[in-house]
């Protein structure tokens, strides 16, 4: 396999030869570690959908007050009404 050979000396080496799919030992480095320093990125991605939405519920909440009561209401409605469905399937389980 010429091919084979090709690449992995290539990559082995560090030459700036094309491999068999075009790619050079260099380009083919910098696409890893590209790769490896994306984890370290996306505590700042999470901090910032989670200042976006805390800004977007303080803003909701001082302009529309009434509202967002009604909306908090409803959604701690709608968690006990799930516990309670989770409650009756379990009691229908053992029955």
């Amino acid at each position: 396999m010429p091919g084979y050979a090709r690449t992995h000396a290539c990559l082995a080496s560090g030459s700036a030869r094309p491999t068999a799919h075009g790619e050079t030992a260099a380009h083919r480095r910098a696409s890893l570690v590209s790769l490896r320093s994306w984890p370290r990125n996306v505590p700042v991605v999470k901090k910032a959908l989670v200042l976006l939405v805390c800004g977007f519920a303080l803003y909701y909440l001082l302009t529309a007050p009434t509202q967002a009561a009604d909306a908090v209401e409803g959604a701690f409605n709608a968690v006990i009404e799930a516990f309670g469905n989770v409650g009756v399937f379990v009691q229908e389980l053992f029955e």
